[in-house]
């Protein structure tokens, strides 16, 4: 029965491509499980399995905090996450989440740490694209905020600066139509009528114009 749930737990590692280590805070000694060794492509005849090779899988920037966060676990007698950088044998960086938790004796005094270590360099790649994404959703969300700005003081300057002139023509035309009629043959009053009507029209474009300019 040991054998199957033994079976069974490097399966479930290999499937979750996470592995397993203990340490043993009396001797220093440290184990890894078979899964770790494949995730990490690092023979076991190549671990010495002590503390130090343990902190020394990590990225040489990221050791001194590596080890003291391990320590800190023990002292403080709690669970502790990290994120771990490493170099790949294949070479390329690559991003260990490490799960370590101390374990106690019957009088509450740490006497082993067990943990994981599971390779997320996919899920941090995919992460950044995301932030990546997000960043330029942002940023084209202020440039499209800045061209409905513009958008506005445009239509306002439009809607200003013509409907004056625009005031003028039609209003002088509809007096000329109005004081000059029996002056006009039926020639200049369907020309005054048609500058009324082009006037009229541009009042509506001017409208839609505006209109246009508050859609969001």
């Amino acid at each position: 029965r040991l054998r199957e749930k033994d079976l069974r737990l490097s399966e479930a590692q290999a499937i979750a491509r996470l592995g397993s280590w203990e340490w043993l805070l009396e001797s220093g000694a440290v184990s890894c499980s078979d899964e770790l060794f494949r995730l990490l492509l690092l023979l076991p005849a190549d671990f010495p399995g002590t503390f130090d090779a343990l902190v020394g899988l990590g990225h040489p920037e990221d050791r001194k905090a590596f080890r003291e966060r391990l320590d800190e676990s023990v002292r403080e007698r709690e669970p502790a996450i990290l994120d771990v950088r490493r170099i790949h044998p294949n070479g390329g960086i690559r991003h260990l989440l490490v799960h370590a938790k101390p374990v106690l004796d019957e009088g509450g005094k740490p006497v082993r740490m067990t943990g994981t270590m599971q390779d997320v360099t996919e899920r941090r790649r995919d992460e950044e694209a995301i932030r990546d994404l997000n960043r330029k959703l942002q940023a084209g969300v202020a440039d499209l905020a800045t061209a409905i700005k513009e958008l506005e003081a445009f239509s306002y300057s439009v809607s200003h600066d013509l409907r004056a002139p625009l005031r003028t023509i039609d209003g002088y035309s509809r007096m000329l139509e109005e004081d000059c009629a029996a002056s006009l043959d039926d020639t200049g009053r369907r020309y005054i009528g048609v500058i009324r009507s082009g006037t009229q029209r541009m009042g509506q474009l001017i409208d839609d114009l505006l209109g246009l300019s508050r859609v969001s």
